[in-house]
């Protein structure tokens, strides 16, 4: 009568034993693929990092080693600004209020720090400079 109990108990401690044994290789797959989940996220964060500095080398190539300019420019760069705004946008300088001057000097800023002006922009060509404002006089 006791030997039917044993095997019952031998058996529930197998079966014990096997359920224990595939809770633990399935952590041990999750953590696995946790692990490579985050050397994934890592990989990206590294390439996403190296195409944002990549992507900072070309702006500034394309802007001829120029400083990157702020709001504080306005005087600094009102040659170039000017020529701008009479070469690109048909405007002199001097028929614009402060306020939409400040609002073509952001539009200008922008294009400046992008790098999407000529290069000449970038360059100190006063010659251009002078023969746009002489027509303006």
């Amino acid at each position: 009568p006791a030997e039917p109990l044993f095997r019952a108990m031998a058996s529930l401690k197998k079966r014990k034993r096997s359920l224990e044994a595939n809770e633990t290789s399935s952590s041990s797959e999750s953590s696995s693929t946790e692990s490579e989940e985050e050397i994934e996220r890592r990989r990206k964060k590294k390439k996403d990092k190296k195409d944002k500095k990549k992507k900072k080398k070309t702006k500034e190539k394309k802007r001829c080693g120029a400083e990157k300019l702020t709001k504080d420019d306005f005087y600094n760069k009102s040659a170039e600004f000017r020529l701008w705004l009479a070469e690109k946008k048909k405007i002199f300088f001097d028929e614009l209020s402060s306020k939409e001057a400040k609002k073509f000097f952001k539009k200008f800023l922008k294009r400046w720090n992008d790098g999407k002006l000529g290069d000449a922009f970038y360059r100190h060509t006063f010659e251009r400079t002078a023969g746009v404002f002489a027509n303006e006089i």
